[in-house]
């Protein structure tokens, strides 16, 4: 069974630790979209009603509501989600 969290900065919507979006009131799954690098992307819209829905990666969502947040970017250095079998489907 797969474990959900909150969504930081969307709320009314959870992700699971197996790459899974939902809305959490409902428990519907939310629809994802491969993109051209071949990772997982979910349309969201944020919490600021008038922004426009914004396309995120289902991997930064896991490893933020399941790692943690990104280490801040004082020194320039970038960071990225990796798979762990390089597969970028692999949430």
């Amino acid at each position: 069974m797969a474990g959900w969290m909150k969504v930081k900065g969307f709320s009314g919507y959870e992700v699971s630790d197996k790459g899974e979006v939902r809305k959490a009131d409902t428990r519907s799954k939310v629809r994802c979209f491969v993109a051209h690098d071949d990772s997982i992307l979910v349309g969201l819209p944020p919490e600021d009603e008038k922004a426009p829905v914004q396309m995120v990666g289902v991997a930064n969502l896991v490893a933020a509501a399941f790692v943690g947040p990104k280490p801040s970017n004082r020194h320039a250095v970038r960071h990225a989600v990796r798979h762990v079998d390089g597969t970028p489907q692999n949430n």
